[in-house]
Formats: C-alpha cells, sequence, structure tokens
C-alpha cells in the first residue's frame, strides 16, 4: 500500500480447516470482474439482504481508523441463493475515500469461534 501499511492474516490455518471457511485472495480488479462474469451474467434478478450488522473500532489508539463490520447476508438469485456472515476490516482516511482491506465471507453454519474477526488481522 502506498501509505507503508501492511494487513497479515494471523486467523490459524486450523480453524480454516475446522470451519466452512475457504481463503481466496482477490485483487479488487479480480472481484469485479467475477461479479460481471459469473454473478451479474448468470442471474437476472439479485436481491441482497443484511442483518444484524456489529461495527467495531480497532482498540489501539493509533488505528482508530481502522473497524471491523460483521453482518448477517442474505443472497437470493436465479441460480445462486446463501446466507452466511460477511466481514470487512474498512479504514476511513482522512480523505473520506474509506478503503476495504479484507472482505470475508463465511457460511452461517460457522461458529463463532470459527468467525473471522478484527483480531484476526495484524495491522502494521
Amino acid at each position: 500500500n502506498q501509505d507503508g501499511m501492511q494487513m497479515k492474516d494471523t486467523h490459524k490455518q486450523s480453524v480454516y480447516a475446522s470451519s466452512n471457511t475457504e481463503l481466496k485472495k482477490m485483487t479488487k480488479t479480480e472481484y469485479l470482474e467475477h461479479l460481471k462474469n459469473v454473478v451479474f451474467k448468470n442471474n437476472k434478478n439479485l436481491r441482497v439482504g443484511f442483518d444484524d450488522i456489529k461495527i467495531y473500532q480497532h482498540p489501539k489508539s493509533k488505528l482508530k481508523s481502522f473497524y471491523g463490520v460483521r453482518l448477517v447476508q442474505t443472497w437470493k438469485g436465479d441460480s445462486y441463493n446463501d446466507k452466511g456472515y460477511l466481514f470487512f476490516v474498512i479504514e476511513f482516511r482522512e480523505n473520506a475515500n474509506p478503503l476495504i482491506w479484507v472482505r470475508v465471507w463465511q457460511d452461517i453454519e460457522t461458529d463463532s469461534q470459527g468467525q473471522i474477526g478484527l483480531g484476526d488481522f495484524k495491522i502494521e
């Protein structure tokens, strides 16, 4: 990143193996291409709902611009339906352009021990 910040995933691999979580890294461009070429192409109608939204500010004073956001997402389309936990690490910057560092989707069956949260990432 241009600001010298780095985000490191500190979540143990055993948690991924024991839950319904698969680690997949995508750039913003790759993610948008996937939406365009797979999701939107195969679904004329999409209905997305968000519930149980929780927002957490990073506890360290020098990292107060970082927030964790967890919510339940319900997705209904012509070819695909699911419900799961969506988690973001967002940095709110002085220039009013927030940066999403991390986006994680986990199956709704993931228990609280397996849910990825703000403490699973080391910000340097």
